[in-house]
């Protein structure tokens, strides 16, 4: 049932009650109560986020992944990066932590969720002890200069009928990096993904916490602590070694709440536990028939859901890969059809290969075609972090471009010719 929607830069938002799913964060199989009611934010059609009914019961919450993450942190001093809807809010506010930063970039859920669907979640964007930030992550992990006890990174989920192409840079390599300088010295980071069949996502998260511990020459094995829900992948980041005692009380509320330790493990069961652990251990002949790569998230490849092996790109594809083949069918189909428009007719006429050499001519024009492509797809990738729209790097890129190459051009033709022909 779609309950409102709104448009701006950032996209159409709609946001729509959901009355026949459960919300998707987490909770136990041993919770006997009643599922909280929600609703889902889209934006251009991919769900972002989604938001409970937080003037209700909320005896839910002590049966989700917060009450580990509260439990292991109690009265934490929280950062949330990526708000969304509010859900890591709503927890923190029901866990009382000691203060609570969020950070959300989208005006429009901020201003929806603290005005119109105020007293659906029950006030919470509007608590005196949350402070809000207008902010893309990134930048704001650059500049800030607080410390926290409990930093929050949830990733959206990718409905089933939808895929996701656009670059996002708050998992990389690079990212992480902030974010533990954002952390006490007994802090943690808590990341909250989804749960894949095969694991591909939650494999390249752990790769990347790998990496980054590897560049600063330490080792991952003790400084992480991850589980699985009945629908969440959860991984616990510090950059002090866990402890005995925490690894203790940790598995302790694991098997409490019925969830699923993936790392560190003594038994392994099933796929997520395999892989996790492979990537740790540094196993790689587990991964000689595996169809996805897990190799780390940069800032140079930032492409979360594009993990399938080009060599398995053909085969069985799960859906939300599928934005990753569509990319190679529409870069097959544009270079068809711009060979076929621009040399085709050049090939046809015999009149134009008595005056100009046709192989010159491919390679010089198509030479200029493809440094252009090259360029502005490097371009538009990077200016993506600062400026949090493919739109609008791409708008950036293009008019610089387009307007320094016709300057180019005007100022060229001024210059007394001294030579002549194609290579010139």
């Amino acid at each position: 049932i779609k309950v409102y929607s709104q448009e701006s830069h950032f996209g159409k938002l709609k946001i729509i009650e959901n009355t026949k799913d459960k919300v998707k964060i987490g909770i136990s199989s041993s919770y006997q109560g009643k599922n909280p009611n929600f609703m889902e934010i889209f934006l251009d059609g991919n769900k972002v986020s989604e938001f409970v009914q937080g003037n209700k019961n909320l005896d839910f919450l002590k049966y989700t992944p917060y009450e580990v993450a509260f439990r292991l942190k109690p009265k934490a001093k929280t950062l949330i990066l990526g708000s969304g809807g509010g859900l890591d809010v709503l927890a923190s506010i029901h866990f009382q932590a000691s203060k609570i930063h969020a950070v959300e970039k989208n005006h429009q859920i901020i201003a929806l969720l603290k005005d119109r669907f105020s007293h659906y979640t029950g006030g919470i964007y509007n608590n005196l002890n949350v402070i809000f930030y207008r902010s893309e992550i990134r930048p704001f992990a650059q500049s800030c200069d607080k410390k926290y006890d409990l930093v929050q990174v949830r990733l959206p989920m990718v409905s089933g009928d939808s895929f996701r192409e656009e670059p996002n840079y708050t998992l990389t390599v690079e990212s992480i990096k902030k974010y533990l300088k954002l952390l006490n010295k007994n802090g943690v980071i808590m990341i909250n993904s989804y749960l894949q069949k095969p694991p591909r996502l939650s494999l390249r998260i752990i790769s990347t916490v790998k990496k980054v511990f590897e560049d600063s020459k330490l080792n991952i094995k003790n400084k992480i602590y991850s589980f699985s829900t009945p629908d969440n992948f959860i991984l616990f980041i510090k950059k002090e070694d866990f402890t005995f005692e925490e690894k203790s009380n940790l598995n302790l509320i694991i098997q409490e709440l019925k969830y699923e330790t993936i790392y560190p493990i003594d038994k392994i069961v099933n796929d997520y536990q395999k892989y996790s652990n492979a990537i740790i251990n540094n196993i790689d002949k587990e991964f000689d028939k595996f169809s996805f790569s897990t190799s780390p998230i940069t800032d140079s490849s930032p492409y979360l859901f594009y993990s399938v092996k080009f060599s398995s790109i053909f085969s069985e594809v799960p859906k939300d890969e599928l934005g990753y083949v569509l990319i190679w069918i529409t870069f097959i189909l544009v270079l068809l059809i711009s060979v076929s428009i621009i040399y085709l007719p050049i090939m046809i006429k015999k009149d134009y290969g008595k005056k100009i050499h046709i192989s010159k001519v491919i390679f010089f024009f198509g030479g200029i075609g493809f440094g252009y492509m090259m360029i502005e797809m490097i371009l538009i990738q990077k200016l993506y972090i600062l400026l949090s729209s493919l739109i609008l790097s791409a708008c950036v890129v293009f008019v610089s471009l387009f307007l320094f190459s016709g300057l180019g051009i005007y100022v060229s033709r001024k210059f007394k010719k001294k030579t002549t022909g194609l290579f010139i």
